[in-house]
């Protein structure tokens, strides 16, 4: 998102109306946008999560990651 007073917002859309808008940044703040100050709203491509490999993970990291997480899964 960006504002007419030349400000960028990134995040998720979590509502959206007449009056304004909402995002949620990776942070997890709220941005709450007045649509009289919104210039461009767009969806990005690529997700904000990076990529394993970004964060020096392999394949097995990843996979024992996942595996580690799964483990405090409820019954």
């Amino acid at each position: 998102v960006s504002t007419k007073d030349n400000e960028s917002v990134f995040g998720f859309l979590i509502a959206q109306g007449k009056e304004s808008i909402t995002v949620k940044d990776v942070t997890g703040k709220r941005h709450v946008i007045p649509a009289s100050k919104l210039s461009k709203k767009e969806k990005q491509d690529r997700s904000l999560m990076p990529e394993p490999a970004e964060l020096g993970l392999s394949e097995e990291d990843l996979s024992n990651l996942l595996t580690f997480i799964r483990s405090f899964k409820r019954n």
